[in-house]
């Protein structure tokens, strides 16, 4: 990364390398969405990642997508007995969670 100033503002840049078939798709996302930055296109991607990206419960295992689960500590768990199972199962003290 590096700082330049730009319109008399603070700002930072980096430069990113793609494989080429990674190129192509970001240029395909660019035209479907109608985005002409490179950097906003990455942007938009990244985002996507993680709303939709998935996690596993640290109960039962079970593979569920972030934005279904809910976090307690570094923790994900699916439902709430899947969180008293585990609070049980390691003789925590227990904390109310609400979804």
């Amino acid at each position: 990364m590096r700082k330049i100033e730009l319109e008399k503002k603070e700002s930072y840049t980096h430069t990113a390398y793609f494989p080429k078939k990674e190129k192509k798709r970001i240029e395909e996302i660019m035209e479907e969405e109608g985005i002409e930055d490179y950097s906003e296109a990455l942007r938009k991607c990244i985002n996507f990642y993680y709303e939709n990206r998935e996690v596993n419960c640290t109960f039962c295992g079970r593979t569920i997508k972030v934005k279904d689960a809910f976090k307690v500590d570094k923790h994900y768990f699916c439902n709430p007995q899947c969180y008293e199972y585990y609070i049980g199962s390691i003789g925590l003290r227990k904390v109310k969670v609400e979804i």
